[in-house]
């Protein structure tokens, strides 16, 4: 009985110890998806290709070349404002602001993105700082605004990632 009952312990940690090797290479191997460069994991590429179309077109201060970087169902949170939901509603929000304020411009953005999860092979969630500079008229003087920024992408059927829901909080330096 004694000796059945030391095979089972020894069994037992045996089982233990080779699951507690599985389970850490899996999380290696999780963890060095989403620490790995761009080079190294094609999602993560994708994602910095929609980073880098954010930081161009974002300075262009044109809704119409903004709307490349949006799912047709996006959802846009910001401070202050209405909830944008869809492509529509978001480059109809744009068209507006800039109607409202002309001459209004973002004339530098510097975001630091901190953190980028692949979820799954189509979905991602990031979260990340910025700093952007603007006028609200050809004659008033330039700002800066600091902000936070949470977004879920999606990549869409011909393979590029879209942000599909973003949620923006910033506070004005004066």
């Amino acid at each position: 009985m004694l000796k059945n009952m030391r095979s089972y312990w020894i069994c037992a940690v045996v089982v233990a110890f080779i699951l507690g090797i599985a389970v850490g290479r899996a999380l290696e191997r999780r963890s060095s998806l989403l620490i790995a460069s761009p080079v190294q994991n094609p999602d993560l590429a994708g994602i910095e290709k929609l980073h880098q179309l954010d930081e161009r077109i974002t300075l262009l201060n044109d809704p119409k070349a903004l709307q490349q970087e949006w799912t047709d169902d996006a959802v846009r949170l910001e401070p202050d404002g209405p909830v944008d939901v869809g492509k529509a509603a978001i480059y109809a929000s744009d068209l507006r602001s800039m109607a409202e304020a002309p001459g209004s411009a973002i004339v530098s953005y510097k975001p630091d993105i901190r953190d980028v999860q692949v979820i799954d092979g189509d979905c991602a969630v990031e979260w990340g700082l910025f700093d952007a500079e603007f006028r609200e008229s050809a004659s008033k003087p330039v700002e800066t605004v600091l902000g936070k920024v949470l977004r879920v992408l999606h990549r869409e059927s011909k393979g590029d990632w879209k942000f599909s829901r973003v949620m923006v909080v910033w506070n004005q330096n004066h």
